[in-house]
C-alpha cells in the first residue's frame, strides 16, 4: 500500500495523472483552529496560486507556521517568517503527526530542504528505513544534510562522481546507489524519439555535426550568454559543415538578426527534449540540459568561466569538457567531431533510472 504525500504544487501533477494522494489538509484536527487562522492570513498576503488547492494552501501554510510556534515560540515564529517567508518552515511536528497516522514501513522522498528533510529526520527517529532520491549534486545540500551518516538509509544519485562527493563528506559507500535521475527517463521514450525525428525533418537539420547551445538563465550569466552567442555565430560563419541551434532561456528571450543559414533559433514552443535528441554536441554554462545530454550519450562542453558554474562543476566531475576562454571553443568543437569523445565517469543511460530506484526500494520490501 502506497501513501503519497503531495505538498503544494505536487498535488496538481498527481491529480492530472489520477494518482490518489494526501496533503496537509488531510491531517488537520479539531485542535488546529489557530493553524487555519494563520494559514488564511498568510494566504491573503501571498496570493492564491492556481496550481494549489486553496484549502491545501491554508493547511500547508498554517500547520507549517504552527510548527514554528510550537517548537520556538510565537516571537521567534513571527520574526523567522517575516525574514524568510516559507523558507523558514521546517514542519517536523507535522511530519511526526503524518507518520503516526500512516505508520510507514519505508519512506521514499527527494532531497528538498523543508518537509522532505523533516520526513527523513522523523524516519530516523522512528527507526524507519528511508530512500532519498538526490536529483543533482549541490555541495551545499551535501554539507547540510545528505553527507550526514544517518540521513536516509540509501541515497540514489545521478552518477558515480556524486557518489564520491558523498563518500568524501563521510557517507558509507554502501549507503549510496548510482541509479541515474528518473526525471531524465523521458528522454528514452520511443514517442519522443519519433517526435525528435519529425522536428529534425521540419527544421531541415543535417544528420551530423548539430551543435546545441542552451543559454543559462540569470542576470549573472547574461553578459557571458551574449558573448557566447557572438562566438557561436562567428564559428558558424567560418565552419559551414557545422549546424548550430541557439536556444534563449524562456526567462531571457532575445532577438537575433543577420544569422547565417547554419544557425537556427529554437524558441520556447520547441520541445527542448526533442532538440537535445537532434543534437550531436551540447554547449551550456550550467543548465540541466547538459546533464540530460550526458544521459543520452551526447558530448557536452561547458563554459567554466560562468559565474554560476561553481555550483555545477560539470567538467571537474568528468561530465563535460570545460573551456575557460571563448578562444578555445572552436578548436574543442572541431576536436570532438574529429576524434570523438569518451566520458571519464559512469552515468546511467536515460531510461533506466526509474527501474534502478525501484530495485533499491524493493530491497526494503
Amino acid at each position: 500500500e502506497v501513501s503519497v504525500l503531495a505538498l503544494t504544487s505536487a498535488g496538481r501533477i498527481l491529480q492530472l495523472n489520477n494518482i490518489p494522494h494526501l496533503g496537509f489538509k488531510d491531517f488537520l484536527t479539531d485542535m488546529d483552529e489557530d493553524a487555519l487562522t494563520w494559514g488564511e492570513s498568510m494566504l491573503l498576503d501571498l496570493g492564491l496560486s492556481t496550481l494549489v488547492d486553496k484549502q491545501e494552501s491554508i493547511a500547508y501554510l498554517g500547520l507549517s507556521y504552527k510548527d514554528l510556534v510550537q517548537r520556538h515560540g510565537e516571537i521567534y515564529a513571527a520574526q523567522a517568517y517575516k525574514e524568510k517567508s516559507r523558507s523558514a518552515f521546517f514542519p517536523i511536528t507535522i511530519l511526526e503527526r503524518v507518520f503516526s497516522i500512516i505508520r510507514p514501513d519505508l519512506l521514499v522522498s527527494t532531497n528538498s530542504p523543508r518537509a522532505e528533510k523533516a520526513a527523513f529526520i522523523t524516519a530516523n527517529k522512528l527507526n524507519i528505513p528511508a530512500v532519498c532520491l538526490m536529483d543533482l549534486f549541490d555541495k551545499r545540500e551535501i554539507d547540510d544534510r545528505l553527507g550526514k551518516s544517518k540521513y536516509a538509509s540509501k541515497i540514489c544519485v545521478f552518477s558515480d562522481t556524486v557518489k564520491k562527493l558523498l563518500i568524501q563528506a563521510g557517507r558509507n559507500a554502501k549507503d549510496i546507489v548510482v541509479t541515474g535521475n528518473p526525471d531524465f527517463d523521458v528522454l528514452a521514450g520511443e514517442n519522443l524519439k519519433k517526435q525528435a525525428q519529425l522536428f529534425s525533418l521540419k527544421k531541415k537539420l543535417p544528420d551530423s555535426k548539430v551543435v546545441f547551445w542552451a543559454r543559462h538563465a540569470g542576470k549573472a550569466n547574461f553578459n557571458l550568454n551574449a558573448s557566447i552567442d557572438d562566438e557561436v555565430i562567428r564559428i558558424a560563419k567560418n565552419n559551414k559543415d557545422l549546424f548550430f541551434i541557439i536556444r534563449p532561456h524562456p526567462n531571457e528571450p532575445k532577438m537575433f538578426s543577420d544569422l547565417p543559414d547554419n544557425v537556427l533559433i529554437s524558441n520556447k514552443e520547441d520541445n527542448v527534449h526533442e532538440v537535445i535528441l537532434c543534437s550531436n554536441l551540447v554547449l551550456t554554462i550550467a543548465s540541466t540540459v547538459g546533464l540530460q545530454a550526458v544521459c543520452c550519450g551526447i558530448p557536452l562542453i561547458t563554459f567554466d568561466m560562468g559565474p554560476t558554474s561553481m555550483f555545477t562543476p560539470y567538467s571537474k566531475m568528468g561530465l563535460s569538457i570545460g573551456v575557460n576562454s571563448l578562444d578555445q571553443l572552436e578548436s574543442e568543437i572541431n576536436a570532438i567531431f574529429k576524434n570523438g569523445y569518451h566520458k571519464k565517469v559512469f552515468v546511467p543511460k536515460a531510461g533506466n533510472a526509474t527501474k534502478n530506484v525501484i530495485n533499491v526500494i524493493n530491497e526494503y520490501l
